[in-house]
């Protein structure tokens, strides 16, 4: 019996003391703090090592961001900005985060090490890892914005937005984003989920989407939601509801990915849309872009294979040996790749007016 005691009176001190020692391991995530709060606020990493300083003088006519070391207080500029900010430092004091509200339609969210000032764009994270999450980062009103540290090197992050009466619609996804090389979505929730599925998403090849982003800034591939109700109806006859503005082809005859892209940036008078083929050689993409038009209508890419191709009765004859790019739209004009040069014929009475595009495998 007065063993049992002796467990018994072991055990409940074990067991009573087991919740302060679990408390005392547990480290509050490190707030995240919403700027501007005046005119200088200044926000110390866990370890007191760094200090981030975000000036916003003059009723915010600036808003400068500071990674300062205390000790030296030495200064570097981690970047200007033109609206509010939210920001929290990792657990080890290693890295912080910035969502960066840069306007009323986006936000997005980087990383930054204290020491080098090295930019992880975390959009670019999660498009490596779920290249469809484009639709909604490309979306008309479209948030990416980190909620908290789960530890020194792993966030969550939630991407909100909606589209003005297109498609995705309203959108919630929620991922776990890890600096170390992993991401995993937790949640998705979007109107394009509840209702049938009418258009399929414009997404870039693996490592297509950062040159373009590159050598063609602001632009995006030709959605649907782009042409008016008569055309939409009237080709998707034909080509169902694969993207209208990003088609693989054999362009070039060599079998390397190839692919026609039309592009659209800006809108009304601003608008422009060009036509480019992308190829990849290697870890490269070779870029050509084969027409650019001003406050164009949205064109369609299609693709017909080789033979003989006439742009208006007694026109021009195209003889193709490989497949034909087709770009339709209500003017029309042919290219030709001929011996290092474009060839341009003005072709006028096709219906749905088009441009027909090839060449010659002889010419690379």
């Amino acid at each position: 019996m007065r063993g049992n005691v002796s467990v018994a009176f072991t055990l409940t001190f074990l067991l009573s003391g087991w919740p302060l020692l679990a408390a005392s391991q547990i480290k509050a995530a490190p707030p995240v703090v919403s700027l501007p709060r005046g005119e200088v606020s200044r926000i110390p990493s866990p370890n007191g090592k760094w200090a981030l300083i975000f000036q916003c003088p003059i009723d915010c006519s600036e808003r400068k961001l500071w990674v300062e070391e205390t000790s030296s207080h030495a200064r570097k500029l981690v970047k200007e900005y033109d609206r509010s900010l939210d920001i929290s430092w990792a657990p080890d004091s290693r890295l912080f985060f910035v969502n960066d509200n840069s306007g009323s339609t986006d936000a997005r969210c980087y990383v930054y090490e204290a020491a080098s000032l090295k930019e992880t764009d975390v959009a670019k994270v999660v498009l490596a890892r779920y290249p469809d999450a484009e639709q909604f980062l490309d979306s008309g009103h479209s948030y990416l914005r980190a909620k908290r540290w789960l530890n020194s090197h792993a966030l969550v992050v939630v991407l909100t937005g909606h589209n003005d009466g297109s498609p995705p619609g309203a959108f919630t996804l929620r991922y776990r984003v890890d600096l170390n090389g992993s991401v995993h979505r937790l949640s998705q929730h979007s109107e394009e989920q509840r209702r049938p599925r009418l258009f399929s998403r414009c997404v870039y090849p693996t490592g297509l989407r950062e040159e373009m982003a590159r050598k063609y800034p602001g632009t995006r591939p030709i959605r649907w939601e782009d042409l008016d109700e008569y055309d939409r109806q009237y080709f998707q006859k034909g080509m169902g509801t694969r993207c209208p503005g990003l088609l693989k082809v054999n362009f070039y005859g060599d079998g390397k990915p190839t692919w026609a892209v039309g592009l659209v940036k800006g809108a009304g008078s601003n608008r422009r849309v060009e036509l480019v083929v992308a190829r990849q050689l290697g870890k490269e993409w070779e870029m050509r872009s084969l027409l650019a038009l001003d406050g164009a209508d949205s064109p369609v890419i299609m693709s017909q294979g080789p033979g003989e191709y006439r742009e208006d009765p007694g026109g021009t004859t195209i003889q193709a040996k490989n497949p034909v790019i087709i770009f339709i739209n209500w003017g029309s004009w042919a290219f030709t790749w001929i011996d290092g040069q474009v060839k341009k014929d003005h072709a006028l009475t096709m219906t749905h007016r088009s441009i027909l595009l090839r060449c010659r495998l002889s010419n690379f």
